[in-house]
């Protein structure tokens, strides 16, 4: 298989203000898998933010006859650990791409 270029560059680098600017090389492995994400499940404390995203499959209901399934499987597909400093910037980065994404479905 042949080994292709999996690097790219941007200026969307969340990075600490106190470090000097970097260029950064973002390497996404051949082969990583981008799963969909259902829900998301935010914990804290003092230090640190964990992200937990999960992924729901619901039960088929094919037997009618039956009733219908009552709950549903969440399997974590990503679970990420962040320092509260980083939330601000995270979250005019989202709100970014949000509006970019909501501007297209206008037209």
């Amino acid at each position: 298989m042949a080994n292709k270029k999996t690097t790219k560059k941007t200026t969307e680098a969340i990075v600490p203000a106190e470090l000097k600017p970097l260029s950064i090389e973002w390497h996404i492995p051949e082969g990583l898998v981008s799963p969909y994400a259902s829900y998301m499940v935010a914990q804290s404390t003092e230090n640190i933010v964990k992200i937990l995203f999960f992924q729901t499959n619901p039960p088929l209901h094919l037997d009618k006859s039956e009733p219908p399934p009552t709950k549903a499987r969440a399997d974590c597909v990503a679970s990420v650990v962040i320092t509260p400093d980083k939330i601000p910037r995270i979250i005019e980065v989202l709100q970014k791409h949000y509006d970019k994404h909501m501007e297209r479905l206008k037209k």
